[in-house]
């Protein structure tokens, strides 16, 4: 974006305006700066890419970083020592957790394009990423909705308040995980047929059914037991959580992958996650008490088991309403088994579910 054209020498007046000259830039000059190498990098790479496209763009995110700097602007800007090292304590450990969590999630690829071929990668890829990311944004909205009302708890209440409100959004966490993870299981025939291609479909249904299971407890982990750490203020725990799941899952892909192919990286992936949830569960407690309901477990347990035996007992057809219709009535079996099992549970033992005597 250079000072020859007239985005250019538009571009340059906004920055000298809103971010200053040197050397008394303000300091959310960066932004701007990024914008610029952003720019000048794509011209670089996409050298056949239309000009007038390339400064839509870049004036698109021009126009978003002015708005954000004009916020800035109003505020002043002071370094407090003490906020920043407790920022740092807490924040850290999670930046580092989040890069191990890359690391689990993408070390077996490299693996299998090593061990095996790429092309075998990219089959492992595609039924990976379609089922893991559905199930984890499933999880991700839940638990983006209910852990501020746990923030709110403690802050308010104190940590018993926040235990009980923590008891009620694993409900839901595993009410709405477990069937979704158990459907892509039992039609997972089907899924893989609906979403991937032809040359994918026959390694994605022997694998899916591990990737669901190994994301479930990556959820619940994350989204559950996880929060421990997090609520205790000694988020270095989570860190040593993830870090000891990623040594797990690097050595199991080498020792198995080249012997069972792309269903031993499904393998190492499940044990990975498998040792991260005993992990946390164990180490958790040391920052945050999260209390273990056996009684919902055991509910969505017994609920799931209703979804297998009707999924088992009611015939599938071949046509594509027929699959919808078999999955629907499984879903309304799961709901409904759970509706009647909290709804007695909630009878007979009112104060087991929070109720009140009367």
């Amino acid at each position: 974006m250079g000072t020859d054209s007239r985005l250019g020498r538009a571009y340059h007046r906004i920055y000298d305006f809103l971010c200053g000259v040197k050397p008394y830039e303000r300091p959310w000059h960066f932004q701007y700066l990024d914008g610029f190498f952003l720019h000048r990098r794509l011209r670089r790479l996409l050298p056949t890419l239309g000009g007038n496209v390339l400064d839509v763009g870049s004036g698109y995110l021009l126009g978003g970083m002015t708005l954000q700097a004009l916020g800035w602007k109003a505020c002043r800007m002071r370094l407090v020592t003490p906020v920043l090292k407790q920022l740092l304590r807490y924040g850290l450990p999670l930046a580092a957790t989040l890069t191990l969590s890359y690391v689990i999630s993408s070390s077996d690829r490299f693996l299998i394009a090593y061990y095996l071929e790429e092309q075998a990668a990219g089959i492992y890829a595609a039924s990976y990423d379609m089922v893991s990311q559905f199930l984890i944004m499933l999880m991700m909205i839940i638990n983006m909705a209910a852990y501020p009302l746990v923030v709110t708890a403690l802050e308010q209440s104190g940590a018993e308040a926040a235990r009980l409100q923590l008891a009620r959004n694993v409900r839901l966490l595993l009410a709405a995980s477990v069937p979704a993870a158990l459907g892509m299981i039992l039609f997972a025939p089907q899924v893989a047929s609906l979403v991937l291609g032809k040359s994918f479909r026959q390694a994605g249904i022997i694998i899916i059914p591990w990737i669901v299971a190994a994301t479930l407890l990556a959820g619940v982990r994350s989204y559950y037991f996880d929060l421990a750490f997090q609520l205790g203020k000694q988020t270095l725990g989570q860190l040593w959580v993830v870090g000891s799941s990623a040594v797990v899952n690097i050595v199991l892909n080498v020792v198995l992958i080249p012997r069972t192919g792309i269903l031993g990286a499904a393998w190492a992936t499940i044990a990975a996650y498998a040792v991260a949830l005993f992990l946390s569960v164990l180490l958790g407690r040391r920052a945050f008490t999260v209390p273990v309901s056996w009684k919902v477990a055991g509910h969505v347990l017994l609920a799931a088991a209703a979804m297998v035996l009707c999924w088992y007992l009611v015939p599938a057809g071949e046509t594509p309403w027929s699959v919808i219709a078999h999955f629907v009535s499984v879903v309304l079996i799961h709901c409904t088994t759970l509706f009647l099992l909290h709804t007695h549970w909630r009878h007979r033992f009112p104060f087991a579910a929070g109720g009140r005597r009367e």
